[in-house]
C-alpha cells in the first residue's frame, strides 16, 4: 500500500497508520519513503530510501509477572500471606517476566495499585524492588509487566504483613528455685531479683502444654521481684503482658498489682486488680498510669471481662503515646484461659480509653508483685505471676496477643526466622 502526505517545503511529513488498517498482530512489515516536488504540470521525485525500514506489530499484552521475596542481602524475608519482618526491617522482591521474551520492565506499587514505580528488567527478564516500611501492618504489592511495545500485563497482587515487634524483655520464670530470674534475651539490667516470693506451677505445666513451666507466687504482704534497672520508657508507646492468678479470697479486697515500674514518687504504670469497678461485683482487671510524675490522679482503663476465682488469666497493658493522627490511648486486653478441666477459647478482649495527660518517663525498676505510691511499696499481689513480657516503642498486633493467650512461648518472638513469622506456633 502507499500513502501521500503533503507539507510545505522544509517541513517534516508525519505519516500515521490508521487504526482501521489491515496490519495484523504478530506480523512484520517493511516501509520506505521518497520525496517529490510538484506543480500543475510536472512531478520531480527523488529515489526511494534504502534500506527498507522494518517493524513488527504487537498489541498482545505480556503474561502477568511472578513475584517472590528476595532472600539475599535483606533484613527480612516477606513471605506471601504471612507476617514477617518488622517496622524498619528492609526486604526486597524479585519480579519475573513469566516466560515472555519482550518484557523490558515492571511497574509496581506498595499499597498503591496505580503502580507508580518502574524498574527495568535485566537481560534475563528479572528485576529486584527493595522495600522498607516504617510501620507494621498489612501490605499489598501490585506488579505489571511492560513489554517493548508499551503493552502492560494484567496485575499480579502479592499480599504480606509487616510484623509487629518482638519482645525487648521476657521472663518465663522457669528457674524453679533461687533468688534470680533471667530474661530470655539477656537484656542489660533485666535479671529479676526475687524478694521472698516462692516458686510454683505455671499455666503451661498446669494445662500440660509444656512441662517445666514455673511461676512466682506472692503472699500479698511483702513478696516482690524487681529488675536491676528500668525496662520501660513510659513516655513512649509500650506493651506489657503477663499471666496472672489472684488467690480467690482476695476478690473484692482492695487493689493488687501484678506488674509495675517505679517512678520517683509512684508507679509509672500498674497492671492490676481493682476491687471496686462499676457493675462488676468481683472487681476487675485494670491498667493504670498516673497523670504526672507527682500526681495522685491516674488514667485507668478497666476490663469489662468478669474476674474468675482461682483461674489464670492473660493480661496485656498497652500504651500508645499518640501521633499526628491519633491521640494518646491506653488499653487492656483480657484473655481468660479457663481451667484444665474446662479450658476457654482464649480470645483476647480489649477495652480502651484516651489518655489526655502528657506522657512522662518513670525511670525506676520494673517490679512484680507490688506497686509504688508516695515512695512506699503498696498494692501487694497475693497469687501467682508468670510469662512477663515487655515490648517497647511500638504496639503489638492482636494476632500476636492471641498467640500468647493460646500458649505461644517467649522464644516464638525472639530473633531469627521464628520471630519473623508470628503465625508459626511454638513447640
Amino acid at each position: 500500500t502507499s500513502n501521500t502526505v503533503t507539507v510545505s517545503s522544509g517541513q517534516q511529513a508525519p505519516a500515521t497508520i490508521p487504526a482501521s488498517s489491515e496490519l495484523s498482530d504478530g506480523k512484520t512489515y517493511a516501509w520506505r519513503v521518497r520525496g517529490s516536488d510538484s506543480d500543475s504540470e510536472w512531478v520531480r521525485a527523488g529515489a526511494w530510501s534504502t534500506p527498507w525500514c522494518i517493524f513488527a506489530v504487537n498489541t498482545t499484552a505480556p503474561p502477568p509477572p511472578t513475584v517472590a521475596p528476595a532472600t539475599d542481602g535483606v533484613a527480612a524475608v516477606y513471605l506471601e500471606d504471612e507476617e514477617r519482618g518488622g517496622a524498619g526491617l528492609s526486604g526486597a522482591f524479585k519480579f519475573d517476566r513469566a516466560g515472555a521474551v519482550n518484557v523490558v520492565g515492571f511497574r509496581y506499587g506498595f499499597n498503591d495499585d496505580s503502580n507508580p514505580e518502574y524498574v527495568q528488567a535485566s537481560a534475563d527478564g528479572f528485576a529486584i524492588a527493595s522495600f522498607v516500611n516504617p510501620n507494621p501492618g498489612d501490605m499489598s504489592l501490585t506488579v505489571v509487566s511492560v513489554d517493548s511495545a508499551g503493552n502492560s500485563s494484567l496485575r499480579t497482587t502479592y499480599s504480606f504483613r509487616v510484623a509487629t515487634p518482638v519482645e525487648d524483655v521476657a521472663w518465663t520464670l522457669d528457674e524453679a528455685d533461687g533468688t534470680v530470674s533471667y530474661d530470655s534475651f539477656a537484656s542489660p539490667g533485666a535479671p529479676l531479683e526475687i524478694h521472698g516470693a516462692s516458686w510454683g506451677e505455671g499455666p503451661h505445666s498446669l494445662f500440660q502444654s509444656r512441662q517445666g513451666d514455673y511461676s512466682l507466687s506472692f503472699d500479698g504482704i511483702g513478696n516482690s521481684a524487681s529488675s536491676l534497672r528500668p525496662v520501660v520508657d513510659t513516655s513512649q508507646s509500650f506493651v506489657v503482658s503477663a499471666h496472672v492468678m489472684l488467690e480467690p479470697d482476695q476478690l473484692a479486697q482492695g487493689t493488687h498489682t501484678a506488674v509495675s515500674q517505679d517512678g520517683a514518687q509512684g508507679s509509672g504504670f500498674q497492671l492490676q486488680y481493682l476491687s471496686e469497678c462499676d457493675g462488676m461485683p468481683d472487681g476487675c482487671w485494670a491498667f493504670a498510669m498516673p497523670d504526672s510524675a507527682n500526681s495522685q490522679e491516674s488514667t485507668t482503663v478497666n476490663s469489662d471481662i468478669a474476674v474468675k476465682k482461682g483461674e489464670w488469666v492473660h493480661l496485656v497493658g498497652e500504651f500508645f503515646a499518640g501521633d499526628d493522627n491519633r491521640p494518646a490511648e491506653m488499653s487492656i486486653w483480657t484473655c481468660n484461659i479457663g481451667t484444665p478441666d474446662k479450658p476457654e477459647p482464649a480470645v483476647p478482649e480489649r477495652s480502651s480509653v484516651d489518655r489526655p495527660s502528657a506522657p512522662w518517663n518513670a525511670g525506676g525498676v520494673l517490679a512484680l508483685g507490688r506497686g509504688l505510691a508516695d515512695q512506699v511499696h503498696t498494692n501487694w499481689w497475693h497469687g501467682s505471676v508468670d510469662n512477663v513480657r515487655v515490648f517497647t516503642g511500638e504496639l503489638v498486633d492482636e494476632s500476636k496477643i492471641r498467640r500468647v493467650c493460646q500458649g505461644a512461648e517467649a522464644s516464638d518472638f525472639t530473633a531469627g526466622e521464628i520471630a519473623l513469622d508470628a503465625t508459626t506456633q511454638g513447640e
